[in-house]
């Protein structure tokens, strides 16, 4: 999730979250279903999001001592801020806020819960609050020296600043991240920044920013951030390209899922058996990745995916 490749993301989640649903302690699934929440979110699949945490039923509201519990609370948190619920949301965060406190986690890699709230507080109208909580979050990311919580930090603090102070402050994050294995923050800041542009009536670097990010975000299926930069760049006088229809891109989180099993040498038998599902399904997700691959054969699925071919049997 962290280095933005979102579909691969889900794939180990939804393989992870049905083995340990039917296998494993509720404590177990937890560590499965936060990730997997948190990818169907960035690949703006919220109703299946939704019907992940139904599907999870009580387990979903774990006991505070479970140490997963408040990550799968910042995870759901985030769902419900790209649903626009920023109550619920901050209602999630400040219950997630306890339960680090009690378990005496100060790390902001895990219990990264300010910057979320601080959006939240923003959209409920409270910038003074979340100015705050920005401030503590990169105080503590500070002490880390980790890009990932600095270049969040310095995002959130951005949506409490003023116009004057909010783009050195998105250009400080996207600098802090561009090298770094935190790519999905990275294109959050580049979004943000390329956001703040046009606002700033900076039409051409806005465009800039947002093609970038754009591209990264349709490349690593952040499909939510891709909207957001799609529907930005609109704003400032762009054309941008429509979502592909084609290529590896347009594959739903399904079909890169088959299509990466079956790239990898596994059967339509071995790849229903994996996830938990029927080789009528593997065969229907298979047709639609090879149309939208255009490709006739499994061989080429290696290529088009740019993953590595499977390994040949030692006799």
């Amino acid at each position: 999730m962290r280095a933005g490749r979102v579909r691969e993301a889900e794939a180990d989640g939804r393989l992870s979250f049905e083995f340990k649903r039917r296998h494993s302690p509720w404590t177990a699934l937890l560590w499965s279903l936060t990730p997997l929440v948190e990818a169907l979110t960035e690949l703006d699949e919220l109703a299946a999001a939704e019907a992940e945490l139904a599907a999870a039923g009580p387990r979903a509201d774990p006991q505070p001592d479970a140490f997963a519990a408040p990550l799968l609370l910042q995870a759901r948190a985030r769902l419900r801020l790209a649903q626009h619920r920023p109550a619920d949301a901050h209602a999630d965060l400040l219950t997630a806020a306890g339960r680090w406190r009690d378990l005496g986690v100060l790390h902001v890699g895990w219990a990264s819960w300010r910057v979320d709230a601080a959006e939240a507080l923003v959209a409920l109208g409270d910038p003074a609050g979340a100015r705050r909580l920005a401030e503590e979050h990169l105080a503590l990311a500070g002490r880390l020296g980790i890009a990932g919580p600095a270049g969040a930090g310095l995002r959130a603090l951005a949506r409490t600043a003023g116009r004057g102070e909010r783009i050195p402050l998105l250009e400080r994050a996207v600098a802090r991240l561009a090298g770094s294995p935190a790519q999905l923050e990275h294109v959050r800041a580049l979004v943000d920044l390329g956001a703040a542009l046009r606002r700033a009536n900076r039409r051409e670097d806005a465009r800039g920013r947002l093609r970038h990010a754009l591209d990264l975000a349709e490349r690593g299926g952040m499909h939510l951030l891709a909207r957001r930069a799609r529907d930005e760049l609109q704003a400032a006088g762009a054309r941008p390209r429509r979502a592909a229809l084609s290529g590896p891109a347009s594959l739903t989180a399904a079909e890169h899922r088959v299509a990466t099993l079956a790239a990898h040498g596994h059967t339509n038998r071995e790849i229903a058996e994996q996830l938990y599902v029927t080789r009528r399904t593997v065969e229907t997700h298979l047709t639609h990745a090879f149309q939208k691959l255009d490709i006739t054969t499994r061989a080429e699925l290696g290529a088009r995916l740019e993953v590595a071919p499977p390994a040949l049997a030692v006799p």
